[in-house]
Order: C-alpha cells, then structure tokens, then sequence
C-alpha cells in the first residue's frame, strides 16, 4: 500500500530474482525469500488495484484499465479502507491474545476487545453515511456494549468471588482494561499513514513524468536529460517507498500489532552491583 504501484512491485521482484539462488542455502535465508516474494506479490496485486504503472496510468478501454479498483484521488474511500485494514490487523492481534488465554475465562477480555474495535468502526462509519452494508447491521452499539462488559469484568486474573473486596479488585481491573479505548481509537487512525503515504509515492512518481515530459519537448538534449529524471526520479522515489515501507510497516507491527498480541517476555532487570571482599 506504500509502494501504491505495480511498477515498482515489478522492479522489487527483479530484485529477488536476481538474488532468489543467494536466498535458497540457508533456512533462515528461505524465510527471508518468502517474505520477499509474499511482498513481491502483494504488491504487485495492489499496484494493478490502484492502476499504477511508474506514475503513469493505463489507457481507458485497456485490459489494465479494466483491473483498477481503487481511486488514489478518493480520499475518503482511501481513508476508510486504510482504518479498515487497522481494524482487522487489531481484531487479529486480539484473537491471538484470546487463543493464549484459552484455558481461562481471561480470554473473553481480548475478545470483548474485538467486538468494540468493530462496533466502533461500523458506528464510525454510520456516522459518516457510508457504506450502505453497515447501515443495514444495526448491531454496532450492542457490541460496543457487550465488549465493554467482557473487558469490565474479565481484564483481571482474579477469581470470581462474591466477597466485595474481590469484586471490587476486578471492576478496578475492568476499568483500568476500558481505559485501553483511547489507545484502540489512536491505533486504528495510525493506519491512515498507509494511505498517505501510498498517495505521495504516487504524486512524486506522476511529477518525475510530468518533469521528464515536458524537458523532452526541448530537443535531443531535452530527451536525454529526461530519460535521466526518469531514472534519478523514480530511482529516488522507488528508495523512499522501500524505506517508509520497511519503517512504517515495523512501527506498525511493533507497536499497534503487538501491544495487543505479544506476550511478555524478558528476563528481570538486575542492577549492577560491585561485592567487595571482606
């Protein structure tokens, strides 16, 4: 979705093909290809998806054409899908929690979490008017309401017991779990940095052709200054992508994913101490 072009997707697979026999001798450097081909692939389905081809797009009419079906300029559209692909990277990162709470009652909190992280995007977007499938589910304030009950009453590790001071414990505990909505709420809008970034790589890719088009109209020195904006250009543009790719993309993971997913790990911190001798 940074990339936002299947050019740059068809040159990132060149790249792998070039170094496909390096990445086939050790396990770790076949994970490491797959990874790259998963990407490759993914890439190159959503550039065709947005009709990207180096900044340029397909003629009206074409087979390429026919295959567009995302409009970059819709910012609203984009918008959406972006805090869409968040919700469902959040509402996965939840169920795995629940599927390591499985042999406790713990593990109806994460899925209380899902079904609010999903309510709130279905009532979000009956707020904004759209889309007509999420008007016709009017279901979207019974799981607001139903996953906070299950984050109020399961966040804690608490026996269930009916003397007040543990019943007490565990709404404290609920209750400091429901202070999580502001950090679900901030997740989700994170994932806009998908779009806007997928739309700059676009906007720089279109200007590096509308630079080069028109310093091709000056002459045979024209063009080939041109044929060298292409390639600086797109050669600049298709780097920044990768990197935002890579930053953006572990910031992502690292954070929005798996502060909800990932489960503690570490050893105990122990200061440095000097014992001397007696």
């Amino acid at each position: 979705m940074i990339l936002s072009d299947a050019g740059y997707a068809m040159l990132l697979g060149a790249i792998l093909i070039l170094l496909w026999r390096k990445l086939s001798h050790t396990r770790e450097n076949i994970r490491l290809r797959n990874l790259f081909l998963a990407l490759v692939i993914a890439s190159l389905l959503y550039g065709i998806m947005v009709g990207g081809y180096f900044g340029a797009s397909p003629a009206e009419g074409s087979v390429l054409s026919s295959l567009k079906m995302l409009d970059m300029k819709n910012q609203g559209g984009m918008m959406r899908l972006s805090m869409i692909v968040g919700v469902f990277h959040l509402l996965l990162a939840n169920l795995v929690t629940a599927w390591r709470f499985r042999r406790s009652t713990r593990f109806l909190a994460p899925l209380g979490w899902v079904a609010m992280i999903l309510g709130g995007l279905m009532f979000g977007f009956k707020l904004a008017g759209s889309p007509p499938l999420i008007r016709l589910l009017p279901v979207d304030i019974a799981l607001l309401a139903g996953g906070a009950r299950a984050v109020l009453l399961f966040s804690g590790d608490r026996p269930f017991s009916m003397d007040i001071r543990d019943l007490g414990s565990r709404l404290l505990d609920g209750i400091t779990g429901l202070t999580g909505i502001s950090k679900a709420f901030g997740d989700v809008l994170s994932y806009l940095r998908l779009f806007a970034l997928g739309l700059a790589s676009s906007q720089l890719a279109l200007t590096f052709n509308d630079i080069a088009g028109t310093t091709a109209r000056i002459g045979r020195r024209g063009i080939a200054a041109a044929i060298l904006i292409l390639v600086v250009g797109h050669g600049l543009n298709f780097t920044l992508a990768v990197i935002g790719g890579v930053v953006h993309g572990l910031r992502l993971n690292c954070i929005e994913f798996f502060s909800w997913s990932l489960s503690e790990e570490g050893y105990p911190f122990e200061a440095f101490t000097k014992k001397a001798s007696s």
